[in-house]
């Protein structure tokens, strides 16, 4: 219900207060600052997907400006993401459900990103909130960058405007701002998720406890979504199919992942299978789910946060797409494979306009075929597999 609440009082509230300032703002113009920056503020709040595909845009702004200060603003539930990352010098954290909530807890932030110094440039990776970018006017940057979207009221605020493609992929929209601001796009670059020792030793844990070694076909399988974008998920009887056939002609050894809250549609899909596999979900922290994606083979998921972690630990995925476009939000890069079926009404998911809506008939997902999705899966695992591993069935 906060959530909810909050994105109704940024959408309209937030708006109207972004239109005013951006007024203010034009009347009291004064010149924009152009030389280098001593400091970076880069915002990008929530989704786990998008903020994994912030990463290589950081680090071309950390290339280009090497001796700027960098930091990130984030909320707490992303956060583990960039914590550690090493093209980053400072992490401040937006709780906008906790502490920072509110006016009062609005302002308690501010105060504290003031306290910790001037910022020359706020860069804004939000797609769509204003709450950030009457934050980044009222840290009176000399420049403040973010993407001209109509109808947002945020545009006015912005000393850098970008245009925001749908055109593309959504790595490559956030490249864009580093681009504008002189970073060279030419060396954009899948980034992985910094994690430690520790993560690291959990995830061989999980393995060594379900007796899997370096040199198997390790298939993490990711069939459940949050819970506002169930529709996005796969019949769960097409899934045991799939998963039946992966380890009767493969030999691979299934991990299924996913939160806690996953469990429910892991348990259905396990109940359906005749062979045998294990589960993480709920058993990881961000980060160990990181390092168990960089030991895995492949990841088979539907569209979900998880699936970008995968991707940028370098690890190859095949993805399963409907309500949402895989132009823009699929796996980045060539090594990965989708199956997408677009119909009359999509993509229907649009999150720069604020667009998720909930749908009773995903047709768009009812309509991907298990024949289909064996030979995409086959095409890959050919690739991995030398010729004769596999196991016929």
């Amino acid at each position: 219900m906060k959530v909810k609440a909050f994105k109704i009082l940024d959408t309209y509230l937030g708006t109207l207060i972004c239109l005013i300032l951006g007024l203010i703002k034009r009347l009291g113009k004064t010149p924009e600052g152009t030389g280098e920056p001593r400091s970076i503020l880069v915002v990008k709040l929530v989704a786990v997907g998008d903020v994994v595909a912030t990463l290589p845009a950081v680090r071309l702004l950390r290339r280009r400006y090497p001796r700027a200060r960098l930091a990130m603003l984030v909320t707490p539930r992303v956060s583990a993401i960039v914590e550690g990352d090493p093209d980053l010098d400072d992490i401040f954290y937006y709780d906008v459900l906790g502490e920072h909530g509110g006016v009062r807890g609005f302002l308690r932030l501010l105060d504290e990103l003031r306290a910790s110094g001037v910022w020359d440039w706020v860069v804004e990776l939000d797609q769509r909130y204003r709450i950030t970018s009457i934050l980044g006017y009222l840290l009176k940057p000399a420049r403040h960058v973010g993407f001209a979207i109509s109808g947002q009221g945020r545009k006015g605020l912005f000393d850098v405007r970008v245009r925001y493609r749908t055109e593309c992929h959504e790595v490559d929209t956030f490249v864009d701002v580093a681009a504008a601001l002189g970073a060279n796009r030419d060396e954009v670059a899948v980034v992985p998720i910094a994690y430690g020792e520790a993560e690291k030793q959990a995830a061989e844990r999980f393995l060594a406890e379900h007796d899997m070694a370096a040199g198997d076909l390790i298939v993490l399988v990711h069939p459940g979504t949050s819970g506002i974008a169930t529709e996005r998920q796969w019949p769960a009887d097409r899934f045991a199919d799939v998963c039946d056939w992966l380890v009767h002609r493969y030999g691979a050894k299934l991990i299924f992942t996913g939160a806690h809250g996953n469990l429910q549609v892991i348990d259905e899909i396990r109940t359906k299978m005749a062979t045998g596999s294990s589960v993480a979900a709920g058993r990881l922290s961000l980060k160990e789910f990181a390092a168990l994606a960089e030991m895995a083979s492949l990841m088979f998921s539907v569209d979900t946060g998880a699936l970008h972690i995968a991707a940028a630990m370098g690890t190859p995925v095949i993805g399963l797409f409907g309500p949402s476009t895989p132009v823009k939000w699929g796996p980045y890069g060539s090594q990965h494979r989708v199956v997408y079926k677009q119909v009359e009404c999509s993509p229907c998911v649009k999150p720069y306009l604020g667009q998720l809506p909930r749908c009773a008939d995903p047709r768009c997902m009812e309509q991907i075929g298990v024949e289909e999705v064996k030979t995409v899966l086959r095409e890959k695992l050919e690739e991995l597999q030398p010729a004769g591993e596999g196991v016929e069935a």
